[in-house]
Protein backbone atom coordinates (compact mmCIF):
# COMPACT_ATOMS: atom_id res chain seq x y z
CA UNK A 1 0.00 0.00 0.00
CA UNK A 2 1.54 3.51 -1.02
CA UNK A 3 1.62 6.06 1.90
CA UNK A 4 -0.81 9.02 1.06
CA UNK A 5 -0.73 12.40 2.17
CA UNK A 6 -3.60 14.70 1.22
CA UNK A 7 -5.13 18.03 2.35
CA UNK A 8 -8.47 17.19 2.91
CA UNK A 9 -8.80 16.49 6.74
CA UNK A 10 -10.13 13.24 7.96
CA UNK A 11 -11.63 13.47 11.47
CA UNK A 12 -13.79 11.00 13.69
CA UNK A 13 -14.65 10.40 17.40
CA UNK A 14 -12.79 7.26 18.53
CA UNK A 15 -12.41 4.10 20.65
CA UNK A 16 -10.01 1.83 21.32
CA UNK A 17 -10.77 -1.83 21.13
CA UNK A 18 -9.78 -4.84 22.22
CA UNK A 19 -7.00 -5.73 19.52
CA UNK A 20 -5.58 -1.98 20.19
CA UNK A 21 -7.15 -1.12 17.14
CA UNK A 22 -8.71 2.53 16.74
CA UNK A 23 -12.31 2.38 15.98
CA UNK A 24 -13.91 5.11 13.87
CA UNK A 25 -17.53 6.09 15.58
CA UNK A 26 -18.09 8.98 12.40
CA UNK A 27 -17.93 12.80 12.73
CA UNK A 28 -21.67 13.51 14.74
CA UNK A 29 -20.08 12.44 18.16
CA UNK A 30 -17.76 15.09 18.07
CA UNK A 31 -20.31 17.42 18.83
CA UNK A 32 -19.72 16.70 22.59
CA UNK A 33 -16.04 17.01 22.79
CA UNK A 34 -16.15 20.68 22.80
CA UNK A 35 -17.76 24.12 21.54
CA UNK A 36 -15.18 24.51 18.41
CA UNK A 37 -16.06 21.16 16.73
CA UNK A 38 -19.43 21.55 17.71
CA UNK A 39 -20.00 24.75 15.94
CA UNK A 40 -17.95 22.95 13.20
CA UNK A 41 -20.66 20.37 12.37
CA UNK A 42 -23.29 22.53 12.52
CA UNK A 43 -22.28 24.59 10.41
CA UNK A 44 -21.25 21.77 7.60
CA UNK A 45 -17.53 22.54 8.12
CA UNK A 46 -16.88 18.91 9.48
CA UNK A 47 -19.15 16.68 7.52
CA UNK A 48 -19.18 12.90 6.42
CA UNK A 49 -17.16 14.00 3.69
CA UNK A 50 -14.55 13.95 6.50
CA UNK A 51 -14.33 10.53 7.53
CA UNK A 52 -11.27 8.57 7.04
CA UNK A 53 -12.87 6.05 4.88
CA UNK A 54 -14.27 8.69 2.27
CA UNK A 55 -10.69 10.68 2.63
CA UNK A 56 -8.07 7.41 2.33
CA UNK A 57 -10.10 4.36 1.68
CA UNK A 58 -9.08 1.21 2.30
CA UNK A 59 -6.16 0.71 0.10
CA UNK A 60 -3.20 3.29 1.23
CA UNK A 61 -1.44 4.51 4.33
CA UNK A 62 -1.29 7.23 6.06
CA UNK A 63 -0.54 9.61 8.65
CA UNK A 64 -2.91 9.60 11.77
CA UNK A 65 -2.95 11.19 15.35
CA UNK A 66 -4.58 10.69 18.35
CA UNK A 67 -6.01 12.97 21.12
CA UNK A 68 -7.27 11.73 24.57
CA UNK A 69 -8.94 14.02 26.08
CA UNK A 70 -10.17 14.82 29.97
CA UNK A 71 -12.12 17.61 31.42
CA UNK A 72 -11.26 19.33 27.64
CA UNK A 73 -7.96 19.00 28.08
CA UNK A 74 -5.69 16.48 26.06
CA UNK A 75 -4.30 14.53 28.35
CA UNK A 76 -2.15 11.69 25.67
CA UNK A 77 -1.49 12.28 22.57
CA UNK A 78 -0.01 9.56 19.61
CA UNK A 79 1.38 10.38 16.19
CA UNK A 80 1.97 7.25 13.63
CA UNK A 81 1.20 5.84 9.89
CA UNK A 82 -1.85 3.45 9.58
CA UNK A 83 -4.45 2.09 7.89
CA UNK A 84 -8.05 1.53 7.37
CA UNK A 85 -9.68 -2.49 8.41
CA UNK A 86 -12.67 -3.90 8.97
CA UNK A 87 -13.12 -5.83 12.34
CA UNK A 88 -16.33 -7.38 12.39
CA UNK A 89 -18.43 -4.99 10.51
CA UNK A 90 -16.47 -1.95 11.95
CA UNK A 91 -13.89 0.68 10.42
CA UNK A 92 -10.35 0.24 12.48
CA UNK A 93 -7.58 1.97 12.37
CA UNK A 94 -4.55 -0.21 12.28
CA UNK A 95 -1.68 1.63 13.94
CA UNK A 96 0.92 -0.04 12.00
CA UNK A 97 3.89 2.79 12.94
CA UNK A 98 3.56 4.83 16.12
CA UNK A 99 6.36 7.82 15.27
CA UNK A 100 5.92 9.96 18.14
CA UNK A 101 4.04 9.90 21.78
CA UNK A 102 3.45 12.45 24.54
CA UNK A 103 1.00 14.52 26.54
CA UNK A 104 -0.09 16.76 23.97
CA UNK A 105 0.53 17.56 20.60
CA UNK A 106 3.37 19.92 21.93
CA UNK A 107 4.96 18.15 24.49
CA UNK A 108 6.16 14.73 22.12
CA UNK A 109 9.14 12.85 21.66
CA UNK A 110 9.58 9.05 19.79
CA UNK A 111 7.57 6.04 20.41
CA UNK A 112 9.37 3.36 21.96
CA UNK A 113 8.45 0.07 22.52
CA UNK A 114 5.24 0.16 19.94
CA UNK A 115 2.27 2.01 20.44
CA UNK A 116 0.67 4.36 23.42
CA UNK A 117 -1.97 2.85 25.10
CA UNK A 118 -5.13 3.80 25.48
CA UNK A 119 -7.54 3.44 27.91
CA UNK A 120 -10.93 4.74 27.36
CA UNK A 121 -11.95 4.80 31.08
CA UNK A 122 -9.09 7.15 31.88
CA UNK A 123 -10.74 10.36 29.18
CA UNK A 124 -14.01 11.65 28.06
CA UNK A 125 -13.39 11.38 24.36
CA UNK A 126 -10.32 9.80 21.85
CA UNK A 127 -10.30 12.14 18.79
CA UNK A 128 -8.69 10.20 15.64
CA UNK A 129 -7.46 12.93 12.84
CA UNK A 130 -5.12 12.84 9.94
CA UNK A 131 -2.21 14.75 9.84
CA UNK A 132 0.96 15.18 7.80
CA UNK A 133 4.53 14.27 8.08
CA UNK A 134 6.46 16.68 10.70
CA UNK A 135 9.92 15.14 8.63
CA UNK A 136 10.70 14.64 5.09
CA UNK A 137 12.35 11.34 6.70
CA UNK A 138 9.21 9.97 7.59
CA UNK A 139 7.61 9.75 3.95
CA UNK A 140 10.03 7.79 2.91
CA UNK A 141 8.22 4.10 4.62
CA UNK A 142 9.51 2.06 1.62
CA UNK A 143 12.54 1.41 -0.50
CA UNK A 144 13.10 3.38 -3.50
CA UNK A 145 10.70 5.92 -2.69
CA UNK A 146 10.54 9.32 -3.76
CA UNK A 147 9.02 12.78 -2.12
CA UNK A 148 6.95 15.26 -3.84
CA UNK A 149 4.07 17.51 -3.21
CA UNK A 150 0.79 17.17 -3.92
CA UNK A 151 0.15 20.85 -2.87
CA UNK A 152 2.29 23.38 -1.56
CA UNK A 153 3.96 22.93 1.85
CA UNK A 154 2.52 19.13 1.66
CA UNK A 155 4.79 16.62 1.08
CA UNK A 156 3.91 13.06 -0.68
CA UNK A 157 6.01 10.23 -1.24
CA UNK A 158 5.41 6.95 -3.28
CA UNK A 159 7.16 3.80 -3.82
CA UNK A 160 9.04 3.47 -7.44
CA UNK A 161 8.12 0.14 -8.76
CA UNK A 162 10.45 -2.48 -10.77
CA UNK A 163 10.35 -2.03 -14.41
CA UNK A 164 8.54 1.82 -14.46
CA UNK A 165 8.80 5.31 -15.36
CA UNK A 166 8.23 8.11 -12.97
CA UNK A 167 5.71 10.36 -14.55
CA UNK A 168 2.75 12.61 -13.78
CA UNK A 169 -0.58 11.58 -14.14
CA UNK A 170 -3.62 13.62 -12.97
CA UNK A 171 -3.19 15.51 -10.38
CA UNK A 172 0.13 13.47 -9.10
CA UNK A 173 3.17 11.67 -9.58
CA UNK A 174 3.10 7.82 -10.19
CA UNK A 175 5.01 4.97 -10.88
CA UNK A 176 3.85 3.75 -14.12
CA UNK A 177 5.00 0.54 -15.32
CA UNK A 178 5.82 -0.69 -18.61
CA UNK A 179 3.80 -3.95 -17.87
CA UNK A 180 0.97 -1.48 -17.71
CA UNK A 181 -0.81 -1.97 -21.81
CA UNK A 182 -3.21 0.88 -21.38
CA UNK A 183 0.06 3.30 -20.11
CA UNK A 184 2.11 2.10 -22.91
CA UNK A 185 -0.95 2.05 -25.37
CA UNK A 186 -1.02 6.18 -23.91
CA UNK A 187 2.82 6.79 -24.05
CA UNK A 188 2.90 5.52 -27.84
CA UNK A 189 -0.10 7.42 -28.70
CA UNK A 190 1.30 10.53 -27.18
CA UNK A 191 4.55 9.99 -29.19
CA UNK A 192 2.65 9.47 -32.50
CA UNK A 193 0.80 12.44 -32.62
CA UNK A 194 3.26 14.31 -31.33
CA UNK A 195 4.92 16.64 -34.51
CA UNK A 196 7.73 18.51 -33.06
CA UNK A 197 11.44 17.22 -33.23
CA UNK A 198 12.72 14.76 -31.50
CA UNK A 199 16.44 14.56 -31.22
CA UNK A 200 18.24 11.25 -29.86
CA UNK A 201 22.14 11.65 -29.21
CA UNK A 202 22.96 7.88 -29.73
CA UNK A 203 25.24 5.81 -30.75
CA UNK A 204 22.87 2.91 -31.94
CA UNK A 205 19.08 2.61 -32.31
CA UNK A 206 17.98 -0.96 -32.60
CA UNK A 207 14.01 -1.21 -33.98
CA UNK A 208 11.99 -4.27 -35.62
CA UNK A 209 10.54 -1.72 -37.61
CA UNK A 210 10.67 1.94 -38.79
CA UNK A 211 7.54 3.79 -40.53
CA UNK A 212 8.25 7.56 -41.84
CA UNK A 213 7.40 9.88 -44.59
CA UNK A 214 10.66 11.38 -44.77
CA UNK A 215 14.39 9.71 -43.74
CA UNK A 216 17.08 12.31 -43.51
CA UNK A 217 20.49 11.79 -42.72
CA UNK A 218 23.10 14.16 -41.37
CA UNK A 219 26.38 14.51 -42.68
CA UNK A 220 29.30 14.20 -40.17
CA UNK A 221 33.24 14.51 -40.09
CA UNK A 222 33.67 11.91 -37.66
CA UNK A 223 35.67 9.39 -38.41
CA UNK A 224 35.28 5.39 -36.93
CA UNK A 225 32.08 4.87 -39.35
CA UNK A 226 30.49 0.98 -38.70
CA UNK A 227 30.40 -1.14 -41.26
CA UNK A 228 26.66 -0.75 -42.86
CA UNK A 229 26.53 3.17 -41.84
CA UNK A 230 24.60 5.66 -44.16
CA UNK A 231 25.87 9.13 -44.89
CA UNK A 232 24.71 11.80 -47.34
CA UNK A 233 28.23 13.76 -48.59
CA UNK A 234 27.06 16.87 -49.49
CA UNK A 235 30.88 16.91 -51.79
CA UNK A 236 29.60 14.30 -54.01
CA UNK A 237 25.77 15.41 -53.93
CA UNK A 238 25.44 11.10 -52.74
CA UNK A 239 24.07 8.69 -50.75
CA UNK A 240 26.51 6.24 -49.08
CA UNK A 241 27.37 4.13 -47.12
CA UNK A 242 30.04 2.00 -46.00
CA UNK A 243 30.75 -1.50 -46.48
CA UNK A 244 33.44 -2.33 -43.88
CA UNK A 245 36.30 -1.40 -45.77
CA UNK A 246 35.59 1.63 -48.41
CA UNK A 247 32.49 4.18 -48.79
CA UNK A 248 30.30 3.05 -52.06
CA UNK A 249 28.00 5.77 -53.12
CA UNK A 250 24.21 4.62 -53.95
CA UNK A 251 23.26 4.86 -57.39
CA UNK A 252 19.98 4.75 -58.98
CA UNK A 253 18.78 2.15 -61.14
CA UNK A 254 17.76 4.78 -63.85
CA UNK A 255 20.73 6.54 -63.88
CA UNK A 256 22.46 3.22 -64.46
CA UNK A 257 20.49 2.57 -67.83
CA UNK A 258 21.12 5.61 -68.73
Amino acid sequence: MNLKTTTNKAIELARIDYEDNIELLGVYGLCDVNQPLSYAIKNKTITDCNCFSHVFGNDCRFFYALEQVKNNKVIKYERGIGYLADKNGKTVIVREIPIATGSDPSNQSACIGGCTPFRCTDCDYLIAYSTVPQLYVENLLESNSLITSIAPFTPHSFAVSEDSLVGRLNDGLQSLSLNNVMFVERLWSSLSSFTKQIILKTSKLDVKKLATSVLQFVPSSKSGAKKGCFIYDKTDNNLKYYDGEKWRSLVWKEDIEE
